[in-house]
């Protein structure tokens, strides 16, 4: 597929200027991916090893006693260790695949890296990203990025909202971020992608796989004219472990989060309590309390997301403002100025107007997805979230959204709820709902802290379904 030269010369690069990953030579791949591919390491423990001994070209040429004290023996052992055949394959295709156009890898110290990503405490050691990478990059005037997410199995309002909030963000230059899933996630990604916001695709496969098969054609749109990142290895396939760690990427990547719909059980819930732990601002569609796809979203509000009924209410949290004349055409044509950008602006009061609200154009095609495929990727989703979802704990239990302190391990110190997980784990494979009895968290945070200490190498996943210690 190929791009239109009149549309690629009306929606210009978010940037003024042409954002390029650095080239890296032969030695500096190999050393990169033998750091972000060795098992048990995982991008926290990476970073400190990157802070402690610089680059990974002399990371992977230490002795491994050197390396001992800071991952373990075997993990060292096995970094510094001789190349599998099966590992130069993959470095080869790496090769391969950035030999093509619009294709990159983004390094940590890279300044083709993503800056939000390095306020988080685990950014991936390296992305690769099919597309723009100006997309992952502030707007020429400061504008930022926002997370629209939701359910997968979205109903007809909940896609009429995605796609009024999707292009109204875009058309005020907010690149919108979601992960590629059917519903909510499809509606954002095509609303968003002819506008000079643009959109991001963050996905739990390979950067050269498209996940699920219905949105092959709207994630090559998003390759041309957007970005489409990953962290995982080329030709990963989709796994359901896969799933928060992208859901992580997504909050982290945006100013804050918008979730659409969700029910008591949404992922959207983890992505939002990701969102809180990385400081970021959430928000929430309020719905009818007799909804049970809005009964997430409802919660969010309650424990202190910002409501939002139109796009003019996030428009103005984010600074941006959008005259009212403009209001029904989508604010494409409005003027906008910022009126700060500061991630902890002051809120303004919303506007419940019911006519400030951008018309509402019909929903893709590629969205009209069968009832049976919207439960296998649902499906998928909860089994990597590991979910109890009968426990009535299994909901976010807030601190007040925006404001709340981190409940995950920080440069401070590990959380209460990373402690807790950590002692519940012993030293015998446990399932998730086991752990969020033993602990008294709610299942939002129990996963938030499951992950936070996959991150770090210290937990793994045994035969998908109990985690265990790894012994690092």
């Amino acid at each position: 597929m190929t791009s239109d030269p009149k549309r690629d010369e009306t929606h210009r690069p978010k940037s003024p200027s042409h954002i390029r990953a650095q080239r890296l030579d032969p030695d500096e791949l190999h050393a990169w991916l033998r750091l972000a591919w060795t098992p048990q390491l995982g991008p926290i423990r990476i970073r400190r090893l990157l802070d402690r001994f610089g680059l990974p070209v002399h990371i992977v040429n230490m002795r491994p006693a050197a390396l001992e004290p800071y991952i373990g023996r075997a993990v060292a052992d096995y970094l510094v260790g001789p190349h599998s055949a099966a590992f130069l394959a993959d470095v080869d295709r790496v090769s391969a695949w950035l030999a093509e156009t619009r294709h990159h890898l983004v390094v940590l110290g890279d300044p083709a890296y993503p800056p939000a990503l390095l306020e988080s405490p685990d950014p991936p050691p390296l992305l690769f990203v099919k597309g723009r990478l100006e997309r992952l990059h502030p707007g020429p005037a400061g504008e930022p990025a926002i997370a629209v997410v939701g359910s997968r199995r979205a109903t007809h309002a909940g896609r009429v909202q995605a796609d009024k909030f999707a292009r109204a963000l875009g058309e005020a230059g907010v690149t919108v971020i979601s992960g590629l899933a059917m519903g909510i996630d499809a509606v954002a990604h095509a609303s968003a992608l002819s506008t000079p916001g643009g959109t991001v695709a963050v996905v739990g496969t390979g950067a050269d796989r498209i996940y699920p098969h219905e949105n092959i054609d709207l994630g090559e749109r998003i390759g041309i004219d957007g970005a489409i990142v990953s962290e995982w290895p080329l030709g990963t396939p989709p796994r359901p472990a896969h799933f928060p760690r992208r859901n992580r990427v997504i909050a982290a990547l945006a100013k804050g989060v918008l979730v659409v719909e969700a029910t008591p059980h949404s992922g959207s819930l983890i992505t939002a309590q990701l969102a809180v732990d990385y400081g970021r601002d959430v928000y929430a569609i309020p719905g009818s309390v007799e909804a049970s796809y809005k009964r997430g979203c409802n919660r969010l509000i309650r424990e202190g997301a910002m409501l939002v009924e139109s796009p003019v209410d996030l428009l103005a949290a984010l600074g941006l403002v959008c005259p009212e004349a403009e209001v029904a055409s989508g604010c494409g044509k409005a003027q906008r100025r910022s009126r700060s950008r500061s991630r902890h602006a002051q809120r303004p009061r919303h506007s419940h107007n019911a006519s400030n609200t951008p018309n509402t154009p019909n929903t893709p095609n590629t969205l009209n997805l069968q009832e049976e495929q919207q439960e296998q990727q649902e499906q998928q989703e909860r089994d990597g979230r590991r979910a109890c979802v009968d426990s009535p704990s299994s909901t976010i239990r807030g601190r007040g959204f925006g404001a709340c302190p981190s409940r995950l391990s920080r440069a401070s110190g590990p959380s209460r709820a990373v402690e807790a997980v950590w002692e519940a784990l012993g030293h015998d494979p446990t399932p998730l709902d086991v752990l969020i009895a033993r602990t008294g968290f709610d299942g939002a945070a129990v996963q938030a802290a499951v992950l936070a200490l996959e991150l770090d190498g210290r937990v793994e996943w045994q035969s998908g379904c109990a985690l265990v210690r790894t012994g690092a």
